[in-house]
């Protein structure tokens, strides 16, 4: 693989044959010894970029840090940053198209502008948190400046996605979870290397993204396609398993953006069908899947007496507990309109969120949309 230029700020992604002309010129620029070292720097940089992508779903790895800030992913996040500042330091980043850093500043100063005033008590740490992330997308174009590295990092996260969505089909099998069991355990949610099934599903869906880019490109090759089908069907059936609604509806729209493009690409329309027919003949097959996501949803319904707008209803017939007595699992079971089976028979954890609320129900469990648990007592 030829090194790439030490000097170039044009655009990231550059036509073949101007590259062509650009690592000609390195060539005559620089000696034999120093372009081995460009290309083993460039090995390196891919290779980080590879890891960084496969391991990014890895959100479990949290447990073996002790802090939950880091995780597997976030160190090659912390060295490719390392190399990025090099690389801007000695004037040989490749820096991005002007869209692309408009549209990264566009989103850091969104944060920056939401953190100013709402002035919530992690936003100074999640506008930074935008930031590093802005930083990468910036190491991101300087590696993949060509369709072969485009290719090989798209390949790395339909690799990722299979693993995540292949330990989403074993959880489902084996009835198990990596971390972030309660709440997720009681719903039957699956969530695979994530603490948040809705997370995972969103990734599943980027993964889609993914994997139709590469069927609809004409310079994948045969046997990479053939695999794409492959990955998008275990990706469909993962995402059911998920029971992320909001997901479902990300997943239907990725399909959708896409469906214009396959009457002239024949492998896109094909991996469109696989995905569409993957996810619905699953979910008709296992018909409890949709009962478990729409249970609490329904059950809030029958027990509220909801109806029609307009409709007169009226509100549930309750008793107020024996305060000696007090029934089993929740004491608010009894009377809660959102009562599932198990909050008669468990007590639910309390947990915290990023503003300060707090709150005990298996409707929110720990781990998810950021609820810390903080106490192991049941409340009063």
């Amino acid at each position: 693989m030829k090194p790439p230029a030490r000097l170039m700020t044009g655009p990231a992604v550059l036509a073949d044959g101007a590259r062509s002309r650009l690592e000609a010129a390195a060539v005559e620029r620089h000696p034999r010894g120093l372009l081995a070292v460009d290309r083993l720097a460039f090995r390196v940089e891919l290779g980080l970029l590879v890891f960084i992508v496969v391991t990014l779903p890895w959100e479990f790895t949290k447990l073996w840090f002790p802090t939950p800030l880091l995780e597997v992913s976030r160190l090659g996040t912390l060295a490719a940053l390392g190399i990025l500042t090099v690389h801007a330091l000695n004037g040989t980043l490749r820096v991005p198209r002007t869209r692309l850093l408009l549209a990264i500043g566009a989103v850091v100063g969104l944060h920056v502008v939401s953190f100013a005033l709402t002035r919530t008590t992690n936003g100074l740490r999640d506008t930074a948190a935008i930031a590093v992330y802005a930083c990468l997308a910036i190491f991101v174009a300087h590696v993949v400046a060509d369709r072969r590295r485009v290719l090989t990092v798209v390949t790395a996260l339909g690799m990722a996605a299979l693993i995540v969505a292949l330990i989403v089909v074993a959880q489902e099998v084996g009835n198990f979870y990596l971390w972030q069991a309660e709440g997720n355990a009681i719903l039957g949610r699956r969530n695979a290397t994530f603490g948040d099934p809705n997370v995972a599903s969103r990734f599943l869906a980027i993964a889609l993204v993914a994997c139709l880019a590469l069927l609809a490109a004409p310079s994948t090759p045969r046997h990479l396609r053939i695999g794409t089908l492959i990955v998008a069907a275990v990706v469909a059936i993962a995402d059911v398993l998920t029971l992320s609604r909001v997901g479902w509806v990300l997943a239907a729209l990725v399909v959708a953006v896409w469906v214009p493009l396959a009457r002239s690409r024949r492998w896109l329309g094909t991996g469109l069908a696989v995905v569409v027919v993957s996810f619905s003949v699953y979910l008709a097959a296992a018909p409890s899947t949709l009962q478990r996501a729409q249970a609490a949803t329904a059950d809030a319904i029958a027990r509220t007496g909801i109806g029609e707008p307009g409709e007169e209803v009226e509100p549930p017939a309750v008793t107020p507990p024996d305060l000696r007595h007090p029934p089993p699992g929740c004491r608010f079971s009894p009377r809660c309109g959102f009562a599932m089976p198990v909050c008669s028979e468990v007590v639910p954890p309390e947990v915290r969120y990023d503003d300060g609320v707090r709150v005990a129900c298996h409707l929110f469990p720990p781990g998810v949309d950021g609820a810390v648990r903080v106490s192991t007592e049941p409340p009063p």
